[in-house]
Parts: structure tokens; C-alpha cells; sequence
């Protein structure tokens, strides 16, 4: 069925988009880690309000010593001094533990940050329809979640921390200019303006050239996973295709790094004329407040802490400008990683059925018709057929007419755009997905290969089983894989990959075998079972099938295979062309029928002979 995905719209004013993305931060922090978070804001409000109390004790430290120079009774100063630096080493300590203690909390919940983020991601990614997942738009965006977002949410723990830091330090910078010194607060103000205004401009430029390099960067991503796989090195030697896709690796990074070199060169320029204005000012400053001490209008205790009261006060608010700025920035980037963690499945599973405990009319494809979203053409159309509860069914036809389209229907991961599939007279998309995919098990073509161990692999059709070594064994056995198992140094728990210690690699044959048993492990009342024996042998072919048809006598089994040795063992089989059912019957009777069934079967033959 085809769908509009739907991708987040920038459409919030800076301001609220800086509070959206502090709340939404703040959330995802909050529940990755509660005490370090508290932590990290309470002992940077602390760091930043200590600034008042040393400026303040600078000022006392230089007027008592300017006034008690070369006077005979120095001793009242001497001890003023005393007390004065034994009260900064103390602000000076306090300063220090709260730094390390940041340190230590900051990294903490950066990495807890970082697993929660990989989790987050995983468990979205699980809950998302298979559509979206296949939508190319999703992909792009998704591509640069996974590149940007991550790691600019994690740029946003530090920053996050460091807010109150600034802002307690203005807080003290305020508390000394507030009556004496107004003017200096608003001319510095004011002059941090110009590179605000600069940095939100350059800011959003930055995102939309990042939105326009979505492709090579996609691009890069994938040729650079290809180039570095383990599992792609064979091929990449044997084609002598690894200098092709490094250059065009290259391509698609000098296209980035233009369009990135570039506008930083343009962002550079506007930030030094934007800071010019700034940096005249508070050199001015200093003569100002040089020329209030020595007309006496002001202690020199006094001109020193204003020099420095207003050089921390134009750093932490230039720090605090740019720490929003660039909250600003990572909201642009962020926003698309709220957005997918926001992002609900197509499907809604309100008012949805559990799936009955046991079949009892079958199944039925009701003149179903699909095509893929964005495409003119019908990939199945008017398909209509049956199939009882005790039936074995086999789908043939040649690439690309369909098959692997009508059994992803049937498992409810696409919904029909004509017609529906029905289970018991329900339609399998108005089950809940769990319920329904508890009692389907399913091996794909490309099914996956999980490389930890043998008892693993097995185990993962179904987890509640995969700590069962009996019933693993069981179905290791099932498919003939447990005599190469039972010759490994670590039995089945020997990882089965050469990338690991002790580890060895399954053969093609042999991951079919493993494939095979994790779909059966699961004991469900519906199996499908996708070119599962391409690769095996012809007697394990026929040991494994007499297997499979004995353990699926109660239940209902779809087998899709071009290999007419397991094809003629069907109950029935339907012959699809160009996405319709033109043959259907048992292997007898469609080669009674001499049609097209029997001209593949006979052409199989013929190989052999």
C-alpha cells in the first residue's frame, strides 16, 4: 500500500525550539540517569556562583595590600591577607572537587547516555512497519539520525551541565555591575548580538546543506561498511572490484567535503567580523576602569575586580550564548532524532484480535492485489486460493513473480491495496502483531546469520527455549547439523564465525541446516520456509524434508524452492507468473495437465540425466 512518509517540519521559533530541545534532552537524560543529572546541574550552579565571593575576596586581597605597603603597622594587614587566601584555597578546593566530581558524572552519564541512545534505537527500529522501514525517504533521514543525531544529543550532556555554570557566573557578574556599572552590562549585551544573529543563520544553513548530502552521505556510509566488512573480503579480492569502490568512496566524500569546507570558510569570515565589535569594546574597558583607579574614583582592589568581573561576565554569557546557539543548532539535528523515537508504526493495533488457539478453517487469500509504494506496477494480482490447516503448499515460479511478496503479505508485514488474507475468517492484519507473528514461524531467503554460537543461532526462533540445550539438540539433530556440532572444540557453544577465538565457518549447506532449526524450534501452527534448501545437499535435502513433512502433518507448511525433488512432495502447488496463480493442483496432476508446471519439471529433469 502505497504511503506518504511523513518527515519533522522546523516550524517553532528559535527561542521555543531552544526550550523544546532542553525539555526533551532534559527528558532523555532525566530517565537515563536521575542522581547524575541532579548532580551535574547542582554542582555546576555551585561552580558558577563561587565566582561572586572569589572576585570579591581578590578585590579585599589587593586594597589591604596597596593600603598597608610601607606603613609601620602592616601587622592588621598581614593577617587580613591571611584569612583572605586561607578563604580562596578553601573556594579554590571546593572549585577543584567540584570540577573532578563533574568529570566523574559527566563521563558516567555520557556512556549510560550512549547505551540507553543504542538501545532507544534498537527498540524503535523493532516497532517500526516494515513500509517505512523500506521507504527510501526513512532511510535518508534515518541514515543521517544515525551519522548526526546520536552523537549530537550526546554533545548535549556537556552542554546541558555547563548551563548552569554560565548562568551562575552572570548571576555573580550581575550582582557586582547591578548599581555601579549598568552600562557595562547592556553594552556587552548588546554586543553579543551581532554573533548571535550570525551563528542562527550560518546554524540553519548548516543543517540544510547536511539535508542536501543526505544521499552521498548515505553513499559514503554504505561503501565505507562494505569496504571494511569482514565478511566482504573474499569477494572484494577475488572481483578486484576494492580500488573501484574506494574511488567511488572518494567521489562521494569530496562532494561532502566541498560543500562542508565551504560554508565553514563563509562562517568563519561573518564570525570575525560579528566578533570585532566585542573584542574593541572590552579591550576599551580596561583602560576605562584604569583610568576610574587612578583619577581615585575607585580602589585599585575595586578596578581589578571590575576588570574581571567583566571579563567573566562576557565569557560566560558569550558561553552562554553560544551553548543556546548551538542547542539551537543540535535541536535542527535532534529534532530528527526526537522525531524517530516519536515516530509510530502505520499500523495501530487498537481494537486488534488475538490470534486463535488453534486454526480451524484456514487460510484464504481473498482476490489480493499489491504493489510496492511509489510503483505503477501490480506485483500479485487477483490471487485466490486456500489452504486448509493440515495442508503443505508449495509456491513456484520464477524470479520475481511474487512469491517472497505474497508470504510477506501473509505474515501481515504489507497490507493489501485490493482484496485481504484471512486466518479462521479474521484478516491477518487485524491481529495483534505479536499474538500473530507468536504463531508464525518464518525463514527468509536471505535469513540472517548470527555468528555467536551454534546454540544461539538455533535458540533465537525462539529465546524462551535458548538456554534448553536438550530441545536446541534436539533440532540441531532434526536438520543433521548435530554431528559437525559435536566435532567443535566448544560444542555449542563454539562461536560460529573466524573473527572470534575458536571460531570456525558454517558452510553455505550448513547455515540452512542452522536456519532451518530456528524456524522450527519455534513449534508454531504456521511455517514458511523461503528457498530453504538451496545450498544442502541432495540426501541432506531429502533427510531434511522427510523431517519437516512429519513435523508439519498438524500444521500448516509453505515451502518456496525452484528444486522440483521437495516441490513434487506438496500436497498442492501453485504456479505463479508475473504475480498471478496460472497452475494449481498436486505434482500428478498439473504433469497431467502438461502445462507450464510441466515443462520447468521436465527441463529440471532433463539436467540430470
Amino acid at each position: 500500500m502505497a504511503f506518504k512518509i511523513k518527515l519533522p517540519k522546523i516550524e517553532l521559533s528559535p527561542l521555543l525550539q531552544v526550550g523544546f530541545i532542553l525539555k526533551k534532552v532534559g527528558q532523555l537524560l532525566w530517565e537515563t540517569d536521575k542522581k547524575s543529572i541532579f548532580w551535574i546541574v547542582v554542582l555546576n550552579t555551585l561552580g558558577g556562583v563561587l565566582v561572586f565571593p572569589g572576585l570579591f575576596l581578590d578585590k579585599i586581597f589587593i586594597d589591604t595590600l596597596i593600603n598597608s605597603a610601607g606603613k609601620p603597622v602592616w601587622l592588621d594587614g598581614l593577617k587580613i591577607i591571611i584569612i583572605v587566601v586561607i578563604a580562596r584555597l578553601f573556594i579554590g578546593l571546593v572549585r577543584n572537587i567540584i570540577l573532578e566530581i563533574n568529570d566523574l558524572l559527566d563521563s558516567r552519564l555520557g556512556r549510560e547516555f550512549d547505551m540507553f541512545m543504542d538501545r532507544a534505537f534498537a527498540r524503535k527500529y523493532l516497532e517500526l512497519d516494515i513500509p517505512t522501514i523500506e521507504n527510501p525517504e526513512f532511510q535518508d533521514k534515518f541514515q543521517k539520525i544515525k551519522n548526526q543525531g546520536g552523537a549530537r544529543a550526546r554533545q548535549l550532556v556537556t552542554m546541558f551541565g555547563d548551563l548552569p555554570q554560565y548562568i551562575g557566573g552572570i548571576v555573580s557578574a550581575l550582582a557586582i555591575f547591578a548599581y555601579t556599572q549598568p552600562l557595562v552590562l547592556i553594552i556587552s549585551l548588546l554586543l553579543v548580538l551581532p554573533t548571535i544573529i550570525i551563528d542562527s543563520k550560518y546554524t540553519r544553513l548548516s543543517y540544510e546543506i547536511d539535508d542536501k548530502l543526505r544521499f552521498p552521505n548515505r553513499i559514503w556510509g554504505m561503501l565505507n561498511y562494505y569496504l571494511v566488512r569482514a565478511k566482504s573480503y573474499l569477494e572484494l579480492r577475488i572481483l578486484g572490484v576494492g580500488e573501484y569502490l574506494v574511488n567511488k568512496l572518494a567521489d562521494a566524500q569530496h562532494e561532502v567535503f566541498v560543500a562542508r569546507d565551504n560554508y565553514q570558510k563563509s562562517r568563519t569570515i561573518s564570525g570575525f567580523w560579528a566578533n570585532l565589535p566585542e573584542t574593541f569594546f572590552s579591550h576599551s574597558l580596561d583602560i576605562y576602569f584604569a583610568f576610574l583607579a587612578l583619577t581615585q574614583k575607585i580602589t585599585i582592589g575595586t578596578a581589578q575586580i571590575y576588570v574581571r568581573a567583566t571579563a567573566s561576565f562576557r565569557n560566560d554569557l558569550h558561553s552562554l550564548m553560544k551553548t543556546l546557539v548551538k542547542f539551537y543548532e543540535n535541536y535542527l539535528y535532534v529534532s530528527d532524532l526526537i522525531w524517530f523515537l516519536e515516530l509510530k508504526p502505520i499500523d495501530q493495533e487498537l481494537h486488534k484480535k488475538v490470534f486463535p488457539p488453534k486454526i480451524s478453517k484456514g487460510i484464504k487469500f481473498d482476490h489480493v492485489w499489491f504493489k510496492y509504494s511509489g510503483s505503477q506496477n501490480w506485483i500479485i494480482q487477483d490471487v485466490n486460493f486456500e489452504i486448509d490447516p493440515r495442508d503443505n503448499i508449495a509456491l513456484i515460479g520464477e524470479n520475481g513473480t511474487g512469491k517472497t511478496t505474497l508470504m510477506k503479505l501473509l505474515a501481515g508485514f504489507y497490507t493489501p491495496d485490493k482484496g485481504k488474507i484471512t486466518i479462521d475468517g479474521v484478516d491477518v492484519n487485524h491481529f495483534i502483531n505479536k499474538s500473530y507473528w507468536n504463531n508464525l514461524a518464518m525463514m527468509p531467503q536471505n535469513f540472517e546469520a548470527y555468528d555467536f554460537s551454534t546454540r544461539e543461532s538455533i535458540g533465537y526462533g525462539d529465546v524462551s527455549k535458548i538456554n534448553n540445550l536438550t530441545v536446541i539438540k534436539k533440532y540441531a539433530k532434526f536438520v543433521g547439523l548435530d554431528t559437525w556440532v559435536e566435532t567443535l572444540p566448544l560444542k555449542y557453544d563454539n562461536p560460529i564465525s573466524r573473527f572470534y577465538e575458536k571460531g570456525v565457518d558454517p558452510s553455505g549447506g550448513q547455515w540452512q541446516k542452522i536456519g532451518i532449526a530456528r524456524t522450527l524450534i519455534k513449534e508454531a501452527p504456521i511455517i514458511i520456509l523461503d528457498e530453504p534448501t538451496s545450498n544442502v545437499d541432495p540426501q541432506a535435502e531429502e533427510d531434511i524434508f522427510n523431517q519437516v513433512l512429519k513435523l508439519g502433518k498438524n500444521k500448516i507448511l509453505i515451502f518456496i524452492s525452484h528444486r522440483f525433488s521437495t516441490v513434487r512432495r506438496a500436497d498442492r502447488i501453485l504456479l505463479l507468473e508475473k504475480g498471478t496463480i496460472t497452475e494449481q493442483g498436486s505434482h500428478d496432476e498439473l504433469m497431467k495437465r502438461d502445462g507450464k508446471y510441466a515443462h520447468l519439471f521436465n527441463l529440471q529433469a532433463k539436467s540430470y540425466q
